[in-house]
C-alpha cells in the first residue's frame, strides 16, 4: 500500500494512506516468526523493511506493518482482517488506470490469501 510519506509512487485515483490517521495501525515486531516469513524482509535503520520486485518492473520497498483491514463479501458482511501489511515508500507501476496498492495473491505465507483464507473458508476471488 502506497503510504505518506513517499518518495517516488505511482499515480492512484486514491489519497495515498497516512498511517498517523488509522487507529488500527501499529508498527511490527521485527522478532516475530511472521517477519522471519517475510521473503524480502531486512532490518535497516531500527525498522523492518520489505522489498519486492516483479517480472514486469513493478516494486515496492518500505516497512511492514501491521492493521485491519475492511473487505467486502457475497454475503454483505465486511470482513475485518488483522493482516501484515507493506506500507510502501517507494514504489513503482506502469499498469494503466486507477491503482492504489499490490494485492499479494501468491501462495507465500504473507499472501492476502494465507492471510484471509481460514475466514472464507480458502474460498477467494479478485475482480
Amino acid at each position: 500500500m502506497q503510504c505518506k510519506p513517499c518518495r517516488k509512487f505511482y499515480k492512484q485515483a486514491t489519497a495515498l494512506f497516512d498511517p498517523s490517521k488509522s487507529k488500527s495501525y501499529k508498527a511490527f515486531s521485527c522478532h516475530s516468526n511472521t517477519y522471519h516469513s517475510v521473503l524480502g524482509s531486512y532490518y535497516y535503520a531500527k525498522r523492518c523493511r520489505y522489498q519486492i520486485e516483479y517480472g514486469d518492473g513493478t516494486f515496492s520497498y518500505g516497512d511492514l506493518n501491521n492493521d485491519t483491514l475492511s473487505l467486502g463479501s457475497t454475503n454483505g458482511s465486511p470482513i475485518l482482517l488483522r493482516t501484515t501489511i507493506g506500507r510502501g515508500n517507494k514504489n513503482f507501476m506502469e499498469l494503466k488506470g486507477t491503482n492504489s496498492s499490490i494485492v499479494g495473491l501468491g501462495r507465500g505465507p504473507m499472501s492476502l490469501i494465507n492471510q484471509l483464507g481460514h475466514l472464507v473458508g480458502w474460498k477467494f476471488s479478485y475482480y
